[in-house]
């Protein structure tokens, strides 16, 4: 089981690479958080845009390149990518 930030309240993973790196999303009673848990299980927040509060990590290639989502304060959802 992938340990979860303290203010999470659940979370779940997306995908994970040949690497044993998982992205995924932790809900909390702001928003939601895009991870990534490195292969040592820590877990990692990944910053969204200004303002967001409901961001994803979808999937995570071999390089380590993150792909997902975030809504940006004003609701309008854009792509994200995380190196």
């Amino acid at each position: 089981m992938l340990p979860i930030p303290s203010s999470s309240t659940e979370g779940f993973a997306t995908d994970v690479n040949n690497h044993n790196v998982v992205v995924g999303n932790a809900s909390s009673v702001t928003g939601v958080d895009a991870l990534q848990w490195s292969n040592d299980g820590t877990p990692t927040l990944l910053a969204g845009l200004s303002g967001s509060t409901v961001n994803h990590a979808l999937v995570i290639n071999d390089n380590g390149m993150i792909a997902g989502d975030s809504f940006s304060g004003d609701g309008h959802q854009h792509a994200v990518v995380w190196q």
